[in-house]
């Protein structure tokens, strides 16, 4: 048997990658908070079409913080078996990846699931094997029954693979209350404790920019991958009312804007004071939140939206519907909850802005989230889990 040693195992269902920059980019902020406090070795297997011309692995090296990145070639899943087979290769992959980290170093200290699926697999068989104890963090938003991809749609093997992890896993830290709250009951259905930590912000570039100039146009701004769950169109008319009232409004829309978005902009006649700018490096986001007067995020459902504590990091009032654990950071002090689809109660939160009626104090907002989201905070709160 591998002697232990002084790391702690991160098995990572998403990662940023060569194939996907953006997958899971919170999870590696995450790893990056604790490797303050704790060394981490991450484990991550990215599918990628057939045709793709990347290394079989590729490691990505910091001082405390390692992440191994496999990349596993899918084929066309057109029926079962092809799916099973695929399943099968990808947990033969992670178990060749897992055994190749424990001889190398040794056992870890603990093991940490990000997202049961896939990698519960594979602590679970830590645990059986090597009696490792093993904490589980989810990320995802499919513990809501409006949810498109909800878990309750999910196939018995999805199922049975979060529950199995979640009932066997020693901690349970999901990123924020209603996030474990949710799956104890469409998961567990039975109480287990647990402790959130919140997605964690990089306060070196998310902070109060410590003088702005004030303009003459009131800027809100808005940054998402505006699909189905963001609901950019409900957005789009509820600011087209407040426009329609307060002409000095404007909006900044970053991230992909769908085709029928932008059409939907000209519809409303808000060609002239709707930009978007795409998708943006963090440094350019945090720009456009220390200069605008409100951030806007009119979601159907959410988790624990990142951008939100950014936001809040930039010390910018965050307007936002009351979905998922966005309550649990956003309350009168620093913003406005609204309800889901209520686009006059939208209309009305974007006017109030407009007309200042709101008396924020942005240096108290920037405090407060700075202190609670920055990696010294979270990688913190992350390193005591596993005391």
């Amino acid at each position: 048997m591998p002697q232990k040693a002084n790391y702690i195992l991160w098995l990572a269902s998403w990662y940023p990658n060569r194939y996907d920059r953006y997958n899971g980019d919170f999870i590696e902020r995450h790893a990056e908070a604790l490797s303050t406090y704790l060394t981490v070795k991450v484990i991550h297997i990215q599918l990628v079409p057939p045709d793709t011309h990347l290394p079989v692995r590729e490691v990505k090296e910091n001082a405390q913080h390692t992440a191994y990145i496999y990349y596993l070639k899918a084929v066309e899943q057109g029926n079962i078996w092809q799916k099973i087979l695929l399943q099968l290769r990808y947990m033969y992959c992670l178990y060749l990846a897992v055994n190749e980290l424990l001889q190398q170093y040794g056992l870890p200290r603990w093991v940490h699931v990000h997202v049961p699926v896939k990698m519960g697999i594979a602590a679970l068989w830590l645990k059986w094997r090597y009696k490792l104890p093993f904490a589980l963090t989810e990320h995802w938003g499919i513990y809501n029954k409006y949810a498109l991809d909800a878990f309750e749609k999910r196939n018995a093997w999805f199922k049975w693979l979060v529950k199995t992890t979640l009932h066997h896993a020693t901690v349970f830290a999901p990123v924020s209350s209603y996030l474990g709250n949710a799956m104890l009951q469409q998961v567990l259905h039975a109480s287990k404790p647990f402790t959130p930590v919140f997605n964690v912000v990089d306060t070196t570039i998310f902070y109060l920019q410590a003088s702005v100039a004030k303009q003459s146009e009131v800027w809100l701004l808005h940054a998402s991958t505006m699909n189905h769950p963001k609901n950019p169109e409900g957005l789009l008319r509820a600011f087209q009312q407040a426009y329609m009232q307060a002409p000095q409004l404007r909006l900044l829309m970053l991230g992909f804007a769908p085709e029928h978005v932008v059409v939907l902009v000209h519809q409303l006649r808000l060609a002239d004071v709707v930009v978007f700018e795409g998708m943006q490096p963090q440094a350019v986001l945090a720009a456009r939140m220390q200069t605008s007067e409100a951030f806007i995020l009119f979601s159907n459902y959410e988790n624990m939206p990142c951008v939100i504590l950014e936001a809040l990091c930039c010390g910018l009032p965050v307007i936002s519907t009351n979905v998922g654990g966005v309550s649990e950071v956003v309350n009168a002090t620093n913003g406005v909850l609204i309800t889901p689809q209520d686009e006059v109660a939208l209309t009305t939160a974007i006017l109030a802005i407009a007309n200042a009626q709101y008396t924020f104090d942005r240096a108290a907002i920037a405090a407060h989230a700075q202190a609670h989201f920055s990696y010294a905070a979270i990688g913190k709160q992350l390193a005591n889990l596993y005391q």
